[in-house]
């Protein structure tokens, strides 16, 4: 894996904090009836820069509304349609799952069944092969080991149009299992790519046309398609980032990613889910669709099932699948309890007005509708007071966002006589309380679901999976230690300015300064430019991430450049001040220079650990 994480993951975080920001300056008032849920919908259309949404409410006899909003093209005022096809992004890997499943239930395939038997010219890291083959249901429910795929392959355009296989081979170092198969999640798009090159060596036909013979043509869904073909030319919308218009992207994997449909096609397909596969699959597959049961716990109701997210949504739990694609987002989400769903496309990269949007919709939904109710068995306590502690995250999606992970992920448990408090130390401060449902698992309070289990790691023994995540007791002594070093090092940066502006100063005054306190100033300033440029390089980057970092640029080379630069600054920094006798220099001088010092080191110490030291985005 090579370096999505640093602008991603950062990135991320900052799209939270401003989501956080107009979800509270946003209140609307929850809709009752339809008609005022379109209202709602209208008014915060009317607010946003979304050039186009389109939206539908499905239940299993049909689809109970369909509206479209907006331009599908901005600079030709088009307006866009029930015709106008949008980008769904990785809910297209519902498809691939849904092909799987229908391969099985004719006989001609397994989940169980080990990749290396059924593609052996498909090439894969595991070192655990022995004890633990990947098997397809690892492909479908992500619990691969694989990291997600590189920078380069999301970079990688496929034009002109290679073979699934000839994609695979692109840059096959990104399918390396970190931990045994099966024992942790972690979301990787390369999965659902093999699982499709399995379906076309067992069917013996392209990938596209095998899911338009057994699922868009029994779904009538004749305005879907993974191509860029004359209808996508015709009436696809255009894709928008921060309104500029977006060449289409042509994804190195089609089948995760590369779907094209109207919002008539999603929700009929949202239809068939709700209808238990009728006409397509038979309602055990549909319900193996949306169950977790390859991970070292199955317990909890909120992990991934095959390529069939969970998620709760105002404490409901809701299955189905998200997606974005370069100024495109989808949303597909339906609840069995209630057999009720919705789709959401726009053409625009706004996630924080789609989640607004989905806030009514899915508030309109669920009224009246009764939680699950929660209860607690009577079990020996002494389970839940050693599970007390500090934990941080041991699935990274993106391998070297681990070094970002252990700094802010990070959550603390506490046993009570009567719960389990969970909750964040950074985000997500509020806890949240659990009651014992069994010895290894527990009950939200919230919605009386399973969402937290305690299982063992085949590497890091005892281990907490909740939801998606799966998390490693560590000791506070770490946790504060590098809370508190990370702190001082931002201080340390951004005072930087500050001391450049008082030494501009002094020279300006005529005030010189001693060769060994020059000396002993000069490294750590440089290693805070560096560290200055590094975040520099990022942010300017994020313009573009896929083409900037996935490719030789000036923000990838600056990059690489500024983390080696950093490395050295901060080596040569700590020597002067261990050289550089004290009484040589002003006492006040020499302490803050020797802190900066043993901070940066500290810094580049914890990013060398982490592989962020030379880095190349693009390779």
């Amino acid at each position: 894996m090579k370096l999505l994480s640093i602008p991603i993951i950062i990135y991320c975080f900052l799209q939270l904090a401003i989501l956080n920001i107009a979800n509270a300056s946003s209140e609307t008032k929850k809709a009752q009836t339809l008609t005022q849920l379109n209202n709602n919908i209208s008014k915060i259309m009317e607010k946003s820069t979304l050039p186009s949404l389109a939206y539908a409410l499905v239940n299993k006899n049909g689809i109970e509304e369909i509206k479209v909003l907006g331009f599908s093209d901005l600079e030709s005022q088009k307006i866009a349609d029930k015709n106008t096809l949008y980008r769904i992004g990785s809910v297209s890997k519902m498809f691939t799952s849904i092909a799987i499943l229908k391969l099985i239930e004719q006989g001609r395939l397994h989940l169980d069944d080990e990749i290396k038997a059924l593609v052996p010219e498909v090439k894969f890291y595991n070192p655990w092969h022995d004890t633990h083959p990947i098997r397809v249901v690892h492909l479908l429910e992500h619990t691969t080991g694989w990291d997600e795929i590189a920078l380069t392959e999301y970079a990688k355009h496929n034009t002109p149009e290679q073979t699934l296989i000839e994609s695979l081979n692109y840059y096959p170092e990104s399918r390396t299992s970190r931990w045994p198969a099966g024992s942790r999640s972690a979301y990787s798009n390369s999965g659902s790519a093999v699982a499709a090159y399995i379906i076309e060596q067992i069917t013996e036909q392209n990938f596209e046309s095998y899911i338009q013979e057994t699922v868009f043509t029994p779904l009538k869904m004749h305005n879907t398609t993974y191509l860029y073909n004359g209808q996508v030319k015709r009436f696809g919308a255009i894709s928008y980032v921060n309104q500029k218009a977006q060449t289409y992207k042509h994804l190195i994997y089609r089948p995760v990613g590369a779907i094209n449909s109207t919002i008539e096609d999603m929700a009929k397909f949202t239809k068939m889910l709700l209808n238990s596969g009728k006409p397509i699959l038979t309602a055990e597959s549909i319900k193996r669709m949306r169950n977790s049961e390859s991970t070292n716990s199955n317990e909890i109701e909120n992990g991934y099932g095959l390529n069939n997210i969970p998620v709760l949504l105002n404490n409901f739990l809701y299955h189905g699948h998200d997606g974005g694609v370069n100024g495109a987002l989808a949303d597909l989400r339906y609840l069995p309890s209630d057999n009720s769903g919705f789709v959401i496309l726009t053409n625009s990269s706004n996630p924080s007005k789609l989640k607004q949007i989905r806030e009514q919709i899915v508030t309109f939904q669920t009224q009246g509708l009764n939680k699950p109710e929660v209860f607690s068995e009577t079990i020996s306590n002494k389970i839940s007071k050693q599970l007390s502690g500090y934990y941080y995250t041991v699935n990274p999606r993106f391998e070297l966002a681990h070094f970002f992970n252990r700094l802010v992920a990070v959550y603390k448990v506490t046993a009570t006589e009567e719960a389990l408090l969970f909750g964040g130390l950074i985000f997500n401060a509020k806890p949240k309380q659990f009651l014992s449902a069994s010895k290894t698992s527990f009950k939200s309070i919230d919605n009386g679901l399973v969402t937290l289990a305690v299982a063992e790691d085949p590497i890091d023994g005892k281990v907490i999976h909740y939801g998606d995540k799966v998390l490693k007791r560590t000791n506070a002594f770490a946790v504060y230690f590098q809370l508190i070093t990370a702190s001082l090092w931002i201080i340390i940066v951004i005072s930087f300015i500050v001391v450049l502006l008082i030494n501009g100063i002094n020279k300006l005054r005529g005030k010189k300064l001693a060769i060994d306190h020059k000396q002993l100033r000069k490294y750590p300033l440089l290693a805070s430019f560096t560290a200055l440029l590094m975040v520099t390089c990022v942010f300017l980057g994020m313009q573009n991430p896929y083409l900037n970092f996935g490719n030789k640029t000036v923000f990838s080379l600056m990059l690489m450049l500024s983390t080696v630069c950093y490395a050295i600054f901060s080596l040569i920094a700590i020597y002067n001040t261990v050289k550089i006798p004290i009484k040589k220099v002003n006492k006040l001088a020499y302490s803050y220079h020797a802190t900066c010092s043993v901070i940066h080191l500290l810094a580049f110490s914890y990013l060398l650990y982490f592989g962020i030291i030379g880095v190349r985005v693009w390779a």
